[in-house]
């Protein structure tokens, strides 16, 4: 039985990154989850420019977090700290939820 990498359903998108093991792969699943634009960049700037150029669901769920920081805590800090910069300033605001 293969899991699912993301779902968006409504209003709703939940990614999860349990199974990702390099930062290429994170990209690539994030590039398809938040269905960036073609020029994506792959990399934490991009990530933070293409969330400011679509329109972001309300609620954003990030499953089997504690995995990807296990496997690659600094990209997983640099998810973390990217979504929750990106809402402080986002109106109106998302829901982000890390587990």
């Amino acid at each position: 039985m293969q899991v699912e990498k993301f779902l968006r359903n409504g209003d709703s998108l939940e990614v999860n990154v349990g199974a990702i093991k390099t930062p290429e792969e994170l990209h690539h699943l994030l590039f398809d989850a938040f269905q960036f634009p073609e020029y994506y960049g792959n990399n934490w700037d991009a990530f933070d420019q293409c969330l400011q150029e679509i329109d972001v669901p309300g609620i954003i769920q990030i499953d089997n977090f504690k995995v990807l920081n296990s496997c690659l805590p600094q990209e997983a800090e640099f998810l973390s700290r990217c979504l929750e910069d990106f809402n402080e300033y986002h109106e109106p605001k998302i829901v982000i939820r890390i587990r």
